[in-house]
């Protein structure tokens, strides 16, 4: 309704102001509802670039270009621990006017640049011709056709030689009559009545065939997947911290996790919390995260080799097995290598199901689609961080058992999912 680009640059600067404003609070409240507002908007961007970047490919280089640009996911990852490698180890102490601020909220701070520089250069970027002319916008999608030549070939955009293109709004169920009544409706109604009755609407064809089988598919998908990578991601910290603290490096991560309980007469009024300071933890999480990156890469060189479906099916399974075999790792090496491939092996195939999600849809519902498998991902990762400490009080193998399961059972449904390898978008 709004288009892609909007989404994406407002996304990312509401994102970065969320972060600055986060790292200022001392509230625990407030801190809770910031973070819950930057994981609201930071979902509309991931939704609306996976829909954004294959809308300007071509079906010979879509498949290999939608997984490089996925990696750039996980140097973001392996970035973020080198600021907390270089801030979060150090003592930083910042007074302004009564208040005093430390080095997490100055971690913060830092990664807040991120989603300003974001959205500075997509400012730069022009809306997706194919959207503009799902949606009747010829005129529009044909001048930033002409802007894509300009900057490509450095000619004057007079001299693309494409002078008109053809009404794809008409392939899409809609009528020239409609298009423009729709887009009269856009510039005279701006009632909240009139944006929730279109934001609605992209909902009504997802319940056609085949639409609704491959939306739910994907959408469990993604639950299952994100259920065990985002839970073993968001526990990597706390069970490296557990290897650093434990002085017997031959021992599994059982006896690693499990702690004997605190001191009966430490009351939470006179507890410290104190900020993960020691350097292996950030240094064994970028090691995980950079397993993922050569995983990228190997895809990149094996998707129209194997196909994005193989390749999502083989790292699901692998990630299942290493985090089932975590369980019986012996010593702290072990233990890291398994995360590695539990977590890290995992990236590579979250670019392949990003490329083949980008497939299952036609423009027009598209964006919603995706948006639906995002939201049940997130619930996913939800789920997933409130079973496994409940699961770990049960005892130690639960957790690890429960997370491959997830893994596994996401990769069996993924069998289900059609080849789009080579396949031209709808």
């Amino acid at each position: 309704m709004f288009g892609r680009k909007i989404i994406i640059t407002g996304g990312l600067f509401l994102l970065g102001t969320f972060n600055i404003l986060y790292g200022f609070t001392t509230s625990y409240y407030m801190l809770v509802i910031l973070e819950f507002f930057a994981g609201f908007v930071a979902s509309g961007p991931i939704g609306a670039y996976m829909v954004y970047v294959p809308e300007f490919l071509g079906v010979k280089y879509r498949a290999r270009v939608m997984v490089f640009v996925c990696s750039f996911i996980t140097l973001g990852a392996i970035v973020s621990m080198l600021f907390g490698l270089l801030i979060l180890t150090q003592s930083i102490n910042i007074s302004i006017g009564s208040r005093e601020y430390h080095s997490w909220q100055v971690y913060y701070w830092a990664c807040s640049s991120f989603g300003l520089i974001g959205g500075c250069l997509s400012l730069l970027f022009p809306e997706s011709p194919k959207y503009l002319m799902s949606r009747g916008k010829n005129a529009e999608a044909l001048k930033a056709l002409q802007r894509i030549y300009s900057i490509n070939t450095r000619k004057s955009s007079e001299s693309y030689p494409i002078k008109s293109l053809r009404d794809e709004s008409q392939s899409n169920g809609q009528s020239h009559q409609s298009v423009e009544s729709g887009e009269k409706s856009e510039k005279d109604a701006k009632a909240p009545s009139y944006i929730f009755r279109k934001a609605f609407g992209q909902f009504i064809p997802i319940f056609q065939r085949p639409y609704l089988f491959n939306c739910l598919l994907a959408g469990f998908i993604e639950f299952f997947q994100l259920l065990g990578v985002n839970t073993m991601r968001s526990w990597m910290p706390q069970v490296f911290a557990l290897l650093t603290t434990n002085t017997s490096p031959d021992e599994g991560v059982c006896e690693h996790i499990f702690q004997p309980p605190p001191d009966a007469t430490t009351t939470p009024e006179n507890q410290i919390c104190e900020v993960l300071s020691d350097k292996s933890i950030y240094v064994n999480s970028i090691l995980v995260q950079g397993v993922g990156v050569l995983g990228v890469f190997v895809a990149v060189y094996l998707v129209t080799i194997v196909g994005n479906k193989t390749i999502l099916i083989v790292t699901t399974t692998v990630a299942g097995i290493a985090s089932l075999a975590i369980y019986f790792a012996a010593n702290s090496m072990t233990i890291v290598i398994l995360y590695s491939l539990a977590v890290g092996i995992v990236f590579s195939g979250q670019a392949s199901y990003n490329s083949i999600l980008a497939n299952l849809a036609p423009t027009s519902i598209r964006f919603t689609v995706i948006s639906v498998s995002i939201t049940l991902g997130r619930l996913g990762s939800t789920v997933g961080n409130l079973i496994f400490p409940n699961l770990m009080k049960v005892g130690c193998w639960p957790p690890f058992v429960a997370m491959s399961l997830a893994y596994l059972l996401s990769a069996f449904m993924c069998f289900f999912l059609p080849k789009t390898t080579r396949q031209p978008l709808q």
